[in-house]
C-alpha cells in the first residue's frame, strides 16, 4: 500500500475527525508539533466516537469513559 504525505490546518483536521471522516488511528505524525496537535484533537473528539467509525474504541480514554458512564448509572437519585 502506498502512503501519501499531506498537510492541513488544525481546523480542517478537527472538522474531519469530529465528523468521523478521518480516524485518528489512520494518522501518522511526522514531527512532535503535529503529534501534539493530533493528540489534543483526539482527546477532544474521543468523548464520543463517531457512530459510523468501523474501529472499536480502545485505550485509556475509552476505558475512562466507560468507567464514568458506569458510575453515572449507579448513582442513586436523591429523594424527591
Amino acid at each position: 500500500m502506498s502512503r501519501v504525505s499531506v498537510s492541513m490546518d488544525e481546523k480542517t483536521l478537527d472538522r474531519l475527525m469530529s465528523s468521523g471522516a478521518l480516524c485518528v488511528a489512520d494518522i501518522k505524525c511526522l514531527d512532535c508539533d503535529s503529534k501534539a496537535c493530533v493528540w489534543r484533537l483526539a482527546l477532544r473528539n474521543s468523548v464520543r466516537p463517531p457512530p459510523d467509525c468501523p474501529r472499536k474504541p480502545q485505550g485509556i480514554l475509552y476505558s475512562l469513559k466507560l468507567a464514568r458512564d458506569k458510575a453515572a448509572q449507579t448513582v442513586k437519585k436523591p429523594f424527591s
